[in-house]
């Protein structure tokens, strides 16, 4: 049985207010309700209002009959007694279903660039965290292309039941013979997100954590876990070629797992293309400082640093996909290229170059593409 403020919220909203929404975001939606045409209600609101799954609902019910006219937030606490950081919509009730989105920022009002939105599309969207990037200095970036990564991957996130599932077969590599070590097949080593950099797998050279312990080269005994564990048919469907994607990070961070010999460890996210020869071009896709913005743009807020990207596997089928040219091309050869780098400095110099190529894949206007490769290289 629903508790007393849960039941009269969710009576007063006529379900609107559901799951963890914040209480003030059920008082922006009442508010809206109240306010005849051509009023408007503004209202402070904790950020979450712009992100949370469980705000959603409320999002959408107060653009039903409303439009956003402007969008205040700041990222510092404006409010002594606050300890979450807010911001304040603005809606105009009756108000053009399309026209200019006023934004600031900070404490001081900051003036933020005004843009044009279409507010029965906004009432769709996931989240508003777009409408709000700038705040934080993400550049916000015009690309042509109507693909997705979706169109061409599959993408996957495991669970509980796989990581603890590995749990009793894992050995380090120093325990193994040495023909034990060079049958990849039979022994995979495991990548956790902690061991994945742009371009970069750091199994073997960095420590990893794994079931409440520290591992120097942890590997899977394959034969083990197919004979006396329940992940035998998981594992062979992750050893194949793949892309690995790291979660909480600045920039996406991406390998490329060519030769499907290492097993993800949760939470990596695993994206299989659907034609295993484009696998280096969907990896120069997806690390494009395009789809690093445009993640931070639509998905802020859900990681545990307010500045780092976690995305689910469902967002990445989301992210744009460039249409087929020589500069999709090219940035998929320098992004091999720092894939096989043996020192820093070549590696760095061809993910600047991979970065550049993509960018101009995607279509991005010139001085676009200019501050979104200052802020990527900055990341």
């Amino acid at each position: 049985m629903e508790s007393g403020l849960a039941a009269i919220t969710r009576q007063r909203t006529g379900g609107v207010s559901r799951g963890y929404a914040d209480l003030s975001a059920t008082f922006l939606a009442l508010a809206v309700r109240l306010v005849r045409p051509g009023g408007r209600v503004a209202l402070v609101q904790p950020q979450s209002l712009l992100t949370a799954k469980d705000a959603a609902a409320v999002r959408a019910e107060v653009l039903r009959t409303g439009v956003l006219s402007s969008l205040w937030v700041s990222n510092e606490h404006v409010f002594p007694d606050a300890s979450v950081y807010t911001c304040a919509p603005t809606i105009h009730v009756g108000g053009p279903r399309r026209g200019p989105l006023v934004r600031s920022a900070t404490g001081q009002f900051v003036p933020l660039r005004s843009i044009t939105i279409d507010n029965d599309a906004l009432m769709i969207e996931e989240t508003w965290a777009h409408l709000v990037a700038a705040a934080s200095g993400v550049p916000e970036v015009t690309i042509r292309t109507g693909r997705v990564i979706g169109d061409v991957a599959d993408a996957t996130a495991d669970f509980r039941d796989q990581y603890y599932g590995l749990e009793g077969f894992v050995v380090e590599d120093a325990e193994l013979t040495p023909a034990q070590r060079a049958d990849p097949a039979a022994f995979p080593p495991i990548v956790t997100t902690g061991l994945i950099d742009l371009a970069e797998c750091r199994w073997g050279m960095t420590p990893t954590r794994l079931h409440k312990r520290r591992w120097d080269a942890p590997r899977v005994d394959r034969a083990r876990i197919e004979a006396e564990g329940s992940l035998g048919g998981w594992l062979s469907a992750r050893l194949v070629p793949k892309l690995l994607l790291a979660t909480q990070t600045r920039i996406i961070e991406i390998v490329v797992d060519s030769t499907g010999s290492l097993v993800p460890s949760v939470p990596v996210i695993t994206i299989i293309p659907h034609d295993p020869s484009r696998l280096w071009h969907l990896a120069a896709a997806i690390a494009s400082p395009v789809c690093t913005a445009i993640a931070r743009q639509r998905y802020a807020g859900a990681a545990l640093h307010a500045d780092a990207i976690k995305l689910s596997a469902k967002q990445v089928l989301k992210l744009p996909l460039p249409e087929p040219s020589r500069r999709w091309d090219a940035a998929a050869g320098h992004l091999r290229s720092a894939s096989g780098a043996a020192d820093p400095e070549p590696r760095l110099e061809s993910l600047h170059r991979m970065a550049g190529a993509s960018i101009g894949a995607y279509g991005v206007p010139d001085e676009e593409a200019a501050r979104l490769m200052e802020w990527w290289g900055q990341r």
